[in-house]
């Protein structure tokens, strides 16, 4: 009982003495943040330089590939397949 009541007593202490050191602290000084300075004239980004001579750009449509080719039309039919299995079971 005394160890309870001194552990207590000391924590007051302790906590009163934290709150009495924080009070007396000086508030920092209240700053206004410097004005911003005026933006200088800027030069407009260069444009993009095109493709070097000699480049070329491809596009592939996988969609037309998958369904014109033979493997493509097989691997559709397995799918379609397998989704009415899936489908008849629930």
């Amino acid at each position: 009982m005394n160890v309870l009541r001194t552990m207590i007593v000391g924590g007051l202490v302790m906590a009163s003495a934290a709150g009495v050191a924080f009070a007396q602290t000086t508030p920092p000084a209240t700053q206004q943040p410097p004005a911003p300075a005026k933006p200088e004239a800027q030069t407009p980004a260069p444009a993009p330089a095109p493709f070097p001579e000699g480049a070329r750009v491809a596009y592939i449509f996988m969609q037309g590939i998958f369904n014109g080719s033979a493997e493509g039309k097989a691997a559709a039919a397995k799918m379609q397949e397998f989704e009415q299995q899936k489908t008849a079971e629930i």
